[in-house]
């Protein structure tokens, strides 16, 4: 992708009218208009204040990747790793469920979600967390116990932990 697309696509992920990316970037919204076309480029200091907005790096607009990680999930990424491996199937079945492909569709095709997708996709989120945590995956039902419970509160404070360092 170009970075006029990048911008464009960052824009409309985030619900974003041309005005209001210009606001952030200090610009008028023809400005934001002709990088998304590609007949301009922004100044550095136009990608920097997207990209603190944001909380992204500068190499996420500028260069041609087409999946930029901002920090946040970088820390995901982290936190997955250090899962064990009946932890991490418990994530897999979690992120493998369809209302998951709503959201990956809607942001690969650049169309911003609706706010009563996202309401609804929330709702199916928890109800998949609780189903996994509590109930167990497809391929291992299971009962929790008291100990596995605490199992749950042990990782999320041990991946607190690895947050804070």
């Amino acid at each position: 992708m170009s970075m006029g697309d990048n911008i464009k696509r960052l824009r409309l992920n985030h619900s974003m009218s041309q005005e209001e990316l210009a606001e952030i970037a200090g610009v008028s919204d023809k400005a934001v208009s002709s990088w998304e076309n590609g007949t301009k480029i922004p100044r550095m200091g136009a990608i920097q204040k997207i990209a603190d907005y944001f909380k992204i790096k500068k190499s996420s607009i500028i260069e041609d990747d087409e999946f930029p990680i901002n920090d946040i999930e970088i820390l995901h990424i982290k936190k997955y790793r250090i899962l064990n491996e009946s932890d991490k199937s418990t994530v897999d079945f979690i992120f493998n469920k369809p209302e998951y492909d709503i959201i990956y569709d809607t942001a690969a095709n650049s169309v911003p979600l609706s706010s009563r997708t996202t309401a609804d996709f929330q709702r199916a989120t928890i109800n998949n967390i609780n189903t996994a945590a509590f109930e167990g995956t497809d391929n291992n039902k299971k009962t929790t116990t008291t100990e596995e419970r605490k199992r749950i509160s042990e990782l999320l404070t041990k991946a607190e932990k690895q947050e804070n360092k």
